[in-house]
């Protein structure tokens, strides 16, 4: 029973301390925040290279009315990136523009659509020219597409933006959040112990 007791009382002692003690824990949150942080920005705004050139346009399709329940089983996202990518695409604007059919693949990409008439062509480049001379290319090339297709009428350009430098969506606060949670968690141990080991070291010198 006095081993119980004891035991309970020491546990209370130990949370009491570490409860004294919580400040250094926030302490090294903090610092390992600041180095989570310091580390991502390093990462995307010192050594993440060249500025990237997008080129940005929206291309209307119209199907052909007899065939569009076929046509569109076969046409999403997922479906002009592969088209794009292909000889039927890339090889022409290629033979078009002088680039490279695997420079143009890696540049091109179709996001997420959300109307099946509708598709946006991200040209991300090097230079704001090479980028609008891929996008050049890739309108004609997706025109005579459209021709050449069954269950397709035309594929136009409706909108094109004016080409931007392209940057990432910036994650700087989620990296500070998740560093000063790990670090917390570092701290709380780090106390914890630091606490455990001094009581222990003080009892060692009682019995001395």
């Amino acid at each position: 029973m006095k081993e119980y007791m004891r035991e309970d009382m020491d546990s209370r002692k130990i949370a009491i301390l570490t409860l004294k003690k919580i400040w250094l824990a926030f302490v090294i949150a903090i610092v390992t925040a600041g180095l989570f942080l310091g580390i991502y920005l390093l990462k995307t705004k010192v050594f993440n290279g060249a500025d990237v050139y997008r080129s940005d346009a929206l291309y209307k399709i119209d199907f052909d009315d007899e065939k569009y329940d076929s046509t569109i089983i076969f046409y999403n996202d997922y479906t002009w990136n592969d088209v794009i990518d292909a000889d039927i695409i890339a090889g022409k604007v290629a033979e078009k523009t002088g680039i490279s059919k695997e420079e143009i693949a890696a540049a091109t990409s179709v996001p997420t659509m959300s109307d099946i008439t509708l598709f946006h062509v991200y040209v991300d480049a090097s230079d704001s020219s090479k980028a609008e001379a891929i996008q050049a290319g890739l309108e004609e090339a997706l025109a005579s597409f459209a021709e050449s297709e069954e269950g397709f009428v035309s594929i136009t350009k409706w909108d094109q933006k004016k080409t931007y430098i392209y940057k990432d969506a910036s994650h700087a606060g989620r990296v500070a959040v998740f560093g000063f949670v790990i670090g917390l968690i570092i701290g709380y141990i780090v106390v914890r112990f630091m606490v455990i080991i001094g009581q222990d070291t003080k009892e060692v010198n009682d019995e001395k």
